[in-house]
């Protein structure tokens, strides 16, 4: 009998030909794999069954894959009027990320975005205002050049392969979504001080509005991957909910006392956070886990780290076959899959595991790995490392995770404005301590290309 651990195998292994197929195949093709992978799902012999699971899964990546390309010549083949709703505004480069919802009789599902270019300011529109718009769109495509940023691969695995302009338009409905409401109103409290641009990535996803020093200082430090919304910004948003839920418990009588209730609270806390920054796909992907991880405790199931990891791997590539195409799905996947290699075969000692006063050398450990084991994926991604990441992001985790971040969540569930303004400017004082604390390291980025990196790599 195949289990659900060996489906998400099979999942991800029949996702990979997507990475490295140079054409399509036909749908005659695509067909008959689908009957063969029935054929066989029906037999009683277990490897057979297997292989038809396996025939099934690399069938439906083919499915997808396939459908974004006719979704993409389709879009791009001559003008046309679509609904769209728009998902993203860059103010500072006149341009606006739609969702297509349908054109004529046609709905696009799954889900089909592009980016469009504007003539005129990008203010009058917003997040979650629809429009009926007539497009010239055309499909995204990527340079040949070796070690340059494939543009065509990136937005095929984010589903937007077309951009284009509008031609006319005229709105169908112009209400802001609630989430930028919501973003608007907190705003006007930071928007004076000294770091907005980081609060507002911190808080909503929105890194626009980086400076180019803030950048650089990010990218030669190592520590850029802070200002991002992944997994351990949902973590830490699912652990301040826990400790505000089980703080409260002090006032419940004893009876009323679950272990449910903040556990609750926690992913109730960590859903939020991922909506209000925007539900990239890091976010996503990070409560996806935590909602595996939240399953396991409420129905008693004991899985190991590994299996957890393997089930989200594979629960995410057959949800969706072309994430397999993007790089901080990789990044995101193989750091969570380091780190469980560097604590099964690398564990600090046992009496230096749990109590607190070991913190730094926890924290040293768990950098350590990191460094180790990344610098291969990040040399070649980003063709160069940074030599001071190790010790930026000794100083620079603990002040994000443990001041920054939770000042931030705390503001935004207050109900009081008068409240939220001091919130606000706390966690601001933590930014700027931090950003002068890694302004004092010398510049660290090395970057690697032909020898050096080999040499790394091996």
């Amino acid at each position: 009998m195949l289990t659900w651990i060996g489906l998400a195998r099979l999942a991800s292994l029949t996702a990979l030909p997507l990475l490295i197929v140079p054409q399509l195949p036909s749908r005659t093709f695509i067909v008959v794999m689908l009957l063969c992978g029935t054929c066989l799902v029906a037999m009683s012999v277990r490897y057979v069954r297997i292989a038809g699971c396996a025939l099934l899964l690399a069938a439906w990546g083919l499915v997808n894959a396939q459908s974004l390309v006719n979704d993409t010549e389709w879009m791009s083949t001559r003008p046309a009027w679509f609904v769209v709703q728009i998902e993203e505004v860059k103010q500072d480069a006149s341009r606006i990320r739609v969702r297509m919802l349908k054109a004529g009789n046609r709905i696009f599902f799954p889900p089909r975005f592009a980016w469009l270019s504007l003539q005129d300011n990008a203010t009058a529109y917003c997040p979650g205002q629809s429009w009926q718009m007539r497009l010239r769109l055309r499909a995204v495509h990527a340079r040949l050049n070796e070690g340059e940023f494939d543009a065509q691969r990136f937005s095929m695995a984010n589903h937007t392969p077309v951009q284009g302009r509008i031609i006319k338009q005229h709105p169908v409905q112009s209400e802001c979504s609630w989430r930028w409401q919501h973003i608007r109103g907190h705003r006007q409290h930071y928007e004076h001080l000294p770091a907005p641009a980081t609060l507002e990535a911190l808080a909503f996803g929105i890194r626009d509005n980086l400076s180019e020093a803030t950048r650089q200082l990010l990218r030669d430090t190592g520590t850029a991957h802070l200002m991002a919304i992944s997994g351990m910004h949902i973590g830490l948003a699912a652990g301040t909910g826990w400790l505000l839920a089980r703080g409260s418990q002090f006032l419940l009588p004893a009876r009323c006392i679950s272990y449910l209730y903040p556990l609750i609270v926690s992913w109730l806390c960590a859903a939020l956070y991922t909506w209000l920054s925007g539900a990239q796909a890091p976010a996503q992907r990070a409560l996806l886990a935590l909602t595996l991880w939240a399953i396991t405790r409420i129905t008693g199931i004991q899985l190991s780290s590994w299996q957890i990891w393997t089930l989200c791997v594979g629960l995410l590539l057959a949800l969706d076959p072309l994430t397999v195409l993007s790089d901080s799905f990789w990044l995101s996947v193989l750091a969570v899959g380091m780190l469980l290699t560097w604590y099964r075969w690398f564990p600090l000692a046992e009496r230096f595991r749990d109590r607190r006063r070991w913190f730094l050398l926890q924290l040293l450990h768990l950098q350590l790995g990191m460094m180790i084991l990344m610098v291969p994926l990040q040399a070649a991604l980003f063709n160069g490392i940074s030599l001071t990441a190790l010790f930026a992001n000794l100083f620079a985790i603990p002040v994000v995770s443990f001041i920054t971040v939770p000042l931030i969540l705390i503001t935004l569930l207050l109900p009081f404005p008068a409240l939220s303004v001091w919130g606000w400017q706390a966690a601001d004082l933590s930014l700027r301590f931090l950003f002068s604390g890694l302004a004092l390291l010398p510049a660290g980025w090395w970057p690697l290309q032909g020898a050096p990196f080999l040499i790394i790599a091996i």
